[in-house]
């Protein structure tokens, strides 16, 4: 039902239906790994992420590993839906932070150069490249950041690094063609 009433777009009734969805997922780690497989398809981020956190809290509470195509799928559902304002209560972001923290630092720093101010997103987004070197998201992170600071022209050697690099996983390689692309 969450998907009819988004198709029509009843806001108030997808996201009603998806708490509904949400509450009665209960501890069926499957259930949340398929809805938010299916947000996702439909690039429907803060739905997919919130299912995805969900999966990963109740994996974890059942000490499962997470395979990486599922912590993959996390990482792109969370950066994506971490512009959006309701991002830190929805996903929410207090339940993430323990599970993953490295790309928690990743969300709230886009988080908050989005929602609340630009210059301590940036900062935000120094602490976590200092931590965790290597984490090719956060190089997506501040090739996006730059270019959204109107320094596209910066950016491009970063986005080049990244799609030249086996290592990196396709959606991010898919931001950052899109966002190479984009500079004149």
């Amino acid at each position: 039902l969450v998907f009819a009433y988004a198709a029509v777009g009843d806001t108030e009734g997808a996201e009603r239906e998806l708490e509904t969805a949400y509450q009665l997922g209960g501890e069926d780690i499957r259930f949340f790994i398929d809805a938010g497989y299916r947000f996702a398809e439909r690039q429907s981020w803060l739905a997919a992420a919130r299912m995805f956190v969900r999966a990963l809290e109740l994996q974890k509470q059942a000490g499962n590993t997470v395979d990486e195509p599922f912590r993959t799928a996390v990482h792109q559902a969370v950066y994506m839906a971490a512009e959006f304002p309701q991002a830190r209560d929805y996903i929410p972001f207090s339940k993430y932070e323990p599970l993953d923290p490295s790309m928690y630092m990743v969300a709230d720093a886009r988080y908050i150069f989005y929602n609340i101010d630009q210059a301590d997103g940036q900062a935000a987004l120094e602490a976590v490249r200092f931590l965790k070197e290597g984490m090719y998201e956060t190089d997506l992170l501040l090739a996006e950041f730059i270019m959204e600071l109107g320094r596209a022209d910066e950016a491009r050697p970063l986005l080049e690094t990244l799609l030249s690099k086996t290592a990196v996983h396709e959606w991010i390689k898919s931001l950052a063609d899109e966002m190479l692309n984009s500079i004149p």
